[in-house]
């Protein structure tokens, strides 16, 4: 149960760091942005690692990318 929350929780903030990462870009601000760029790098190693072990993980991700996603467009 612990690695379907840890791919669900890493996929949802890759997108919502995502988001954040392409307003920092638009907005010119460089630090931010690689703040941002960091952590997608680190939210996608610990997903992939997650799916890698366990295909079926790839539910939990994919579920974690339709929410993250939903979320930042929603308020941020």
């Amino acid at each position: 149960m612990t690695q379907i929350i840890m791919a669900f929780v890493s996929m949802f903030l890759l997108d919502v760091v995502f988001a954040l990462y392409t307003k920092s870009v638009i907005a010119n601000r460089p630090t931010m942005a690689g703040v941002c760029a960091a952590g997608i790098m680190l939210c996608n190693t610990v997903m992939v690692i997650n799916v890698v072990d366990n295909h079926w993980m790839v539910i939990p991700v994919m579920l974690g990318a339709f929410a993250g996603t939903w979320v930042a467009l929603r308020w941020l």
